[in-house]
């Protein structure tokens, strides 16, 4: 039984002026508002990453910039890692650069709430600090928080609207949310009917991002503890 057997994702790259598949191993820059084709974000080596192209069937309907490419990413279970910076909860208008790895597979669940499609995602990531800074002490667990709730928040904010705008404005689920329905039909015909992405442009989210904030401090830290013991 598919729902979602006509759509399709285009990874845009640029490799020596050539086009393919990029890895899932993706950075993201100063800004988090580019458009495909511009301020690409770096992956492997060789590999600049401009962001997606959404296609269904054969036609496109939108792209995603290098953000919320990152998105996708998480919200797939297809994340390697990523670098992002976060508004720094210390210092005005400073940001911190964070390393991000999962910790643990995002999960996605659907609910039908009168006929519509309402869908959780869970996210946990383990954050490392790519950066010290002199006002920034890792041996306060307060700073260490608030760090931590600043890339929660801004990963939250992104996240849904990624998934708000491939619902709303591109009509794609492009993350097979659909496939979670399916528990809710118990024949094709019944699938069929619902027609699961005339109902997606009407989903809600609710997004829950958990962070675990890491540095070099605290790994060497929790080492040097461990020796001791």
């Amino acid at each position: 039984m598919q729902i979602l057997q006509n759509l399709s994702l285009y990874f845009g790259s640029i490799n020596n002026g050539s086009t393919q598949k990029t890895s899932s191993k993706v950075s993201s820059g100063t800004s988090s508002y580019y458009s495909a084709g511009q301020t690409p974000i770096s992956g492997e080596p060789g590999v600049e990453t401009m962001g997606l192209a959404v296609f269904n069937k054969d036609k496109l309907v939108g792209e995603l910039n290098g953000f919320e490419s990152i998105c996708h990413l998480i919200v797939s279970n297809k994340l390697k890692n990523a670098q992002i910076r976060v508004p720094s909860p210390i210092e005005e208008l400073e940001y911190i650069d964070l390393y991000l790895e999962p910790n643990g597979s995002t999960k996605n669940s659907v609910s039908l709430v009168n006929g519509s499609p309402y869908i959780t995602v869970k996210v946990k990531l383990t954050a490392i600090m790519q950066s010290m800074n002199e006002n920034i002490n890792l041996k306060d667990d307060d700073i260490v928080s608030k760090i931590e709730t600043s890339a929660q928040n801004f990963l939250t904010e992104h996240i849904n609207n990624y998934l708000y705008k491939t619902s709303k404005e591109l009509h794609a689920d492009i993350d097979s949310f659909g496939l979670y329905a399916l528990k809710y039909f118990y024949t094709k015909q019944e699938a069929d009917n619902y027609n699961w992405l005339s109902h997606y442009k009407d989903a809600f989210f609710d997004i829950d991002v958990q962070v675990n904030l890491r540095s070099s401090y605290l790994l060497v830290n929790t080492s040097e503890n461990k020796s001791e013991k």
